[in-house]
């Protein structure tokens, strides 16, 4: 092998381990934005009002689905909350910033689908997939870390009159979870 040739097939191993390098970067920095977002990670116990009425008005004109909301959320107070809604059921993001783009700034979400399947446990990653006893004896599931790397979420899904609720947060453990899921269903349906 020339010379020239050692020196090109260098460079390229080097812009490979370059791009490997920014790969590493990049993961190791969505990991921090959500370990520092993370409700499951909070040292402090930090909550915040749901704006229940607000939502309601965006979502009952549209949805024919029962509303199950959380009156409180245990995440800092600066949290969004924008809503989608369809006829067959509706979906209520939680956000650290306005009018989020981007993965990083998505805490999770509660939604409701007609019809909706519980998850099954496949993907990149279930630690763990159990079922669980919440509000008015309401069955569920518990499902831990379910997707992959950055973009895996904990989830509770229970049913209710044919609709499949849903709170899923990132990196959230069971004890989060329970707390979004048995508010909504002590609330009762809005």
């Amino acid at each position: 092998m020339s010379t020239h040739a050692r020196a090109v097939t260098f460079m390229r191993k080097g812009q490979k381990y370059k791009f490997i390098g920014l790969l590493i970067f990049s993961f190791l920095l969505t990991l921090t934005l959500i370990l520092a977002i993370s409700p499951a990670r909070s040292q402090t116990k930090r909550e915040t009002t749901v704006p229940v009425r607000e939502i309601l008005s965006q979502i009952r004109g549209t949805t024919r689905v029962p509303i199950f909301l959380p009156s409180r959320v245990p995440f800092s107070p600066r949290v969004y909350f924008p809503t989608q809604a369809n006829a067959n059921g509706y979906t209520v993001s939680f956000e650290t910033q306005p009018n989020c783009i981007a993965n990083a700034c998505i805490i999770g979400a509660i939604s409701a689908q007609r019809g909706g399947q519980f998850q099954s446990p496949t993907g990149c990653s279930v630690e763990r997939f159990k079922p669980i006893q919440l509000a008015r004896r309401t069955s569920g599931i518990f499902i831990a870390n379910f997707g992959c790397g950055a973009s895996a979420y904990s989830f509770i899904e229970w049913q209710y009159q044919g609709v499949l609720y849903n709170v899923g947060i990132k990196g959230a453990d069971e004890a989060v979870l329970s707390i979004i899921a048995n508010s909504a269903i002590e609330n009762g349906v809005r």
